[in-house]
C-alpha cells in the first residue's frame, strides 16, 4: 500500500447487483425482492395495511385435496398473529372453525383484527 497517506480514501469494490433487484423496508426491517421475478413482501404488506386500517380481509385458499391449503391457511394465520412475550404463537386452535355458526361466533367473541381460519366450510 505504497503512496497511502494520512486521509487517503479507499475504494471498496462493491458487489455487483442486479438492476431488477431492490430493497425495501417491510416494518423496519430490509426485505429484498426481484421485480422482474415478482419476488417481494407484497401480500403480508397489503394484509398489514388493510388489518391496520381495521378493512374486512378475507383470503380464499383453493387447490386439490392434499396440497397443503389448510398448512398454507394456519401459517398466515401464525405469521399475522405473530408471537406473545413467552414467544409462543398467539394463534390458537380455538380461531379455526368448521361451521357457519361457530365463524359467526368467533367474529362476535374475539376482538377486531384478531385472525379467524374458516376450514373446510360446509
Amino acid at each position: 500500500m505504497e503512496g497511502l497517506t494520512m486521509g487517503t480514501i479507499l475504494e471498496i469494490p462493491q458487489k455487483q447487483s442486479n438492476p431488477s433487484d431492490d430493497c425495501i423496508n417491510l416494518h423496519g426491517y430490509r426485505a429484498y425482492c426481484n421485480k422482474s421475478k415478482g419476488i417481494g413482501a407484497y401480500f403480508q404488506n397489503m394484509l398489514s395495511y388493510r388489518v391496520n386500517k381495521k378493512l374486512s380481509t378475507n383470503i380464499a385458499i383453493v387447490g386439490e385435496g392434499g396440497i397443503g391449503k389448510s398448512y398454507l391457511g394456519t401459517d398466515i394465520c401464525r405469521v399475522h398473529e405473530g408471537l406473545n412475550k413467552k414467544g409462543e404463537d398467539r394463534f390458537t386452535l380455538d380461531q379455526v372453525c368448521y361451521f357457519f355458526g361457530d365463524y359467526m361466533d368467533l367474529t362476535l367473541k374475539l376482538p377486531i383484527g384478531k385472525t379467524i381460519m374458516f376450514d373446510e366450510p360446509s
